[in-house]
């Protein structure tokens, strides 16, 4: 996933990618701008319309690539002021996602989620230090979850 943060390091990754003659892969980041609407200030109390517009417009900021390339359509209007921001705050999804159909994130401790914005080790659908990637995929996390997100 880019990120303003790492979007420098697309060339030494393409790099190390063909040495180990491997296809890198580049995604757009999920900046997962619809869940600050439904986080809550540290009194208790839903956070106001203008906090709440700052934070979209700071997550953009601090996160956003540079690279037009790795830039998703919804947040390209909201950086340029064309979109509705009552769009983020409700906490549904703007668009749709294609990664549980295409692809699998691996984490850093060897666990592997369906989603790039699944951080709860309760999302996991498997380990590739207990189970191997086919295993993974043609398992019964696989299905529950795929049957899930796909309202089934």
């Amino acid at each position: 996933m880019v990120t303003r943060v790492n979007e420098h390091e697309i060339p030494a990754f393409s790099r190390l990618a063909e040495e180990l003659s491997c296809l890198p892969i580049f995604s757009p980041p999920s900046l997962n701008l619809r869940l600050l609407g439904l986080e809550r200030s540290e009194g208790g109390q839903t956070i106001g319309t203008e906090e709440l517009q700052y934070r979209v417009h700071h997550r953009i900021a601090e996160w956003l690539p540079r690279d037009e390339t790795y830039v998703l359509e919804p947040y390209r209007r909201t950086r340029d002021g064309k979109a509705r921001f009552e769009d983020f705050a409700s906490g549904e999804k703007i668009f749709d996602c294609e990664w549980p159909w295409k692809a699998m994130v691996i984490n850093w401790d060897q666990s592997v989620a369906l989603c790039c914005g699944a951080w709860s080790p309760s999302e996991a659908v498997g380990n590739l230090s207990l189970q191997s990637m086919g295993a993974i995929w043609n398992g019964p996390c696989i299905v529950k979850r795929a049957g899930a997100l796909s309202g089934d």
